[in-house]
């Protein structure tokens, strides 16, 4: 397996994803991504690469924001899916993206790559591109319905997430960092 760590030009410092990676050197391909570049043409140069230069089966990406967990290792050692993803919270404290795909923890087999036209990964705008309207885990997640694939969700990963420790007492309370004026 082809193991990628997704930096975009908004990546976070995260040495417990780091470390984690550097144990699974030993048996896979690990590698970072390049950055300065929008996280869908990431994702899309890192699909790229695995298909003209390597030889594994699986494409594993991981965002730099994610922590990983002792089931996340579903996501090597389960086989079950040509597209498998990693459930997580997102920034408001929430199940991202409903429980379905998203592409924070998300591997593709070699033959789901291949069947699937690029470009993999995009954002989708409003009718003037002013905003956007969908993010590019929709895009993907549509693309691979359309080739005939059933993503899966195998695990659960942990997500770096701004949050709010309030004095309770003599307790903490954390929340998530909402910005309201």
């Amino acid at each position: 397996m082809v193991i990628v760590k997704i930096a975009s030009k908004d990546a976070r410092c995260n040495p417990q994803l780091d470390e984690a990676l550097m144990r699974l050197a030993g048996q896979h391909t690990v590698r970072y991504s390049d950055q300065g570049f929008g996280v869908a043409q990431v994702r899309n140069r890192a699909v790229n690469r695995f298909l003209l230069e390597d030889a594994e089966s699986h494409l594993l990406m991981i965002d730099a924001d994610m922590v990983w967990l002792p089931e996340t290792a579903a996501m090597i050692e389960d086989p079950r899916a040509d597209i498998a993803y990693a459930n997580y919270a997102d920034k408001m404290g929430g199940l991202a993206h409903g429980g379905q795909l998203g592409c924070a923890c998300l591997r593709i087999s070699r033959r789901a790559a291949l069947a699937i036209t690029p470009p993999w990964f995009a954002f989708q705008h409003d009718a003037q591109g002013c905003a956007d309207a969908a993010c590019e885990c929709s895009y993907f997640r549509a693309k691979a319905q359309a080739a005939g694939f059933t993503p899966t969700a195998l695990c659960n990963i942990g997500h770096i997430v701004p949050v709010l420790a309030v004095p309770d007492g003599y307790a903490v309370k954390f929340q998530p960092l909402r910005v309201e004026i």
